[in-house]
Order: structure tokens, then sequence, then C-alpha cells
């Protein structure tokens, strides 16, 4: 499973703060979480992996994406969710 988003760095407007952590089936998925400051660049990036996993099960999941989580506004511009 991949995660995929569109990435900004400004600190502005929409604030490029990202902050996520995943939880498959309810289970937060500890080494695998994305944080990224703003770094200036107002630039969005696409096609950006901010979570991958390879180990799961052939069978049905649940994933929960949580953002936020340090206290400060995040963004999260959901690009798509790949599985197979």
């Amino acid at each position: 499973m991949y995660v995929v988003c569109i990435l900004t760095g400004t600190p502005q407007d929409p604030n490029g703060n990202s902050d996520m952590v995943f939880f498959i089936d309810g289970v937060e998925d500890e080494s695998r979480c994305f944080q990224q400051g703003p770094n200036g660049n107002p630039e969005y990036q696409f096609n950006s992996v901010v979570y991958s996993n390879e180990d799961l099960t052939m069978e049905s999941h649940n994933i929960t994406i949580v953002t936020g989580t340090l206290g400060q506004q995040a963004l999260v511009l959901l690009d798509r969710i790949i599985y197979s």
C-alpha cells in the first residue's frame, strides 16, 4: 500500500507543515510516520509517497491518517492510495 500526497513547503496559506501518523487496522504504524516542516519553497511537489507498506497480508485492511499530532496546524493534500 502506498499513500501519495501533494506537498508544499510554504510557511503561509496554505501552511506547508506536514505531520501524518498512520494506523493500520486501528494500530499505529510507529515506524512509518511522516513529518516535514515548511522549508520556504512555495512550489507543490506532486506524487510524493508519504507512506508505504509492502508487508500487509492479502486481506481487507483499514487505514486511518491522523494529522496535527504535534499540536501545530498541518496540511494534508491526499492525492491517492495505491493498493494491490
